[in-house]
């Protein structure tokens, strides 16, 4: 699973837009797991 690793790549390249998108991912994707 190569989920941090793309985490890593993109916040060198955008790190407040990805940082934004990637919290509101991981919010949505917790939800959907419980």
């Amino acid at each position: 699973m190569r989920y941090g690793d793309d985490i890593q790549s993109a916040n060198r390249e955008l790190p407040t837009a990805f940082a934004e998108a990637c919290s509101d991912c991981v919010t949505f994707l917790r939800g959907a797991d419980e």
